[in-house]
Parts: structure tokens; C-alpha cells; sequence
């Protein structure tokens, strides 16, 4: 088996050759490190055996699960959030769940929060970021979460971000995937960024 780790990859098998690959979204005209490729193998030409072989290779790189109980704003109020919002509804719906015994884990701002003419920075309805909403879900022994999506959002931010992206090249932060028209996740500049 075969394989790059690296979820925007493609592997496949073309007639009888394997290709693995990703698309950087920009022009490479130096040398550049890459994500690395995996190449596994089985006893037998079976199948199942080499089925078997791979699941143990996952089975060794697969990171433990465990069930985790949390609230996302999404539900309750999709992008329509403030800060003073958030702090009412977490603290609500804390009550709800704590009267009736169970605990959570997390609480999770969802959309509603950033600024797209950024690489995710807070808009004017989080003046304080998110200090004190973390101030409350530390306050009941839980953490907090935030929603990002990777590519610049959904419904059109992907567009707004990739296209402020692609309009100051100069800060060096990540640039747009002009196949996809969102935000390009393999730059280098993004991925630091994310940290």
C-alpha cells in the first residue's frame, strides 16, 4: 500500500502507475520540503491479508479517541454572535446541562466571530477577544473552543479571505488557491500562521 498523510493529497492509481500528490496553489521555483509519503507492505498477495497489514499500520499510527461532551454556538445562533451573547448562552445552557447532572467538556464559539480581511482575527463584535468568554468556561471547569474553517469559511468568506489574502502579498501570511478560489491550506506562510 501506498500513501501520502496529508489530508488536501491525492493518491491514486493510474492504469499501472501510483501517483501521490498535492497542489501547492502557487508556482515553485526553488527547492521545497514536501509532506512525506508512506510505503507499506504484506506477507501474501491476499487481499485480505494486505488489508490486515495496512489496519495494523493505521492501528500503530492512530492516535487514541475519546468522547468528549460540548456545545457550539452554531446551533443556537449560526454566525448571529456578540460576545455578551456568547457569555449569556454558555452560561445558560451550562445551568440546563449542570441541573440535570452532566458536565461539559468544551464550549465552542462558532462562526460570527472573525474578521475575513484577515487570517483570523476577531471582528468588532469581540472587542475583548475571547478573554472573558474563557474567563467563564474556565469558571465551570470546562475549556473553550473556537471554529476556524481552514479555507477561509464557507459561503462566500473563503472567497473575501483568499481574495485579502491575495491583495497583500506583502505580508507574507498565505496566498489563494486560484483553482478552488479559497484559501490555499498547503502555504507554508498560512500553515505557520495557524499556529
Amino acid at each position: 500500500f501506498l500513501g501520502m498523510e496529508f489530508p488536501m493529497s491525492e493518491n491514486k492509481v493510474d492504469g499501472r502507475h501510483y501517483v501521490s500528490r498535492y497542489y501547492l496553489g502557487t508556482v515553485v521555483n526553488q527547492e521545497k520540503s514536501l509532506w512525506s509519503c508512506i510505503i507499506g507492505g504484506a506477507c501474501s498477495y491476499k487481499k485480505e491479508e494486505i488489508q490486515e497489514a495496512f489496519f495494523e499500520y493505521v492501528e500503530g499510527i492512530a492516535q487514541p479517541s475519546y468522547f468528549r461532551k460540548q456545545y457550539k454556538s452554531w446551533y443556537d445562533h449560526m454566525n448571529d454572535i456578540t460576545e455578551e451573547g456568547i457569555l449569556k448562552s454558555f452560561s445558560e445552557i451550562r445551568d440546563g446541562f449542570e441541573n440535570h447532572g452532566v458536565h461539559l467538556d468544551a464550549y465552542v464559539v462558532d462562526d460570527g466571530w472573525t474578521n475575513y480581511q484577515s487570517v483570523w482575527e476577531f471582528n468588532h463584535k469581540f472587542p475583548n477577544g475571547l478573554r472573558n468568554i474563557k474567563h467563564l468556561v474556565n469558571g465551570f471547569g470546562s475549556s473553550l473552543g473556537l471554529w476556524i474553517g481552514p479555507r477561509g469559511g464557507y459561503n462566500g468568506t473563503e472567497i473575501i479571505m483568499s481574495d485579502w489574502l491575495e491583495a497583500h502579498p506583502e505580508l507574507n501570511i498565505g496566498s489563494k488557491n486560484l483553482i478552488s478560489n479559497d484559501v490555499n491550506v498547503a502555504d507554508f506562510n498560512y500553515l505557520n500562521q495557524m499556529k
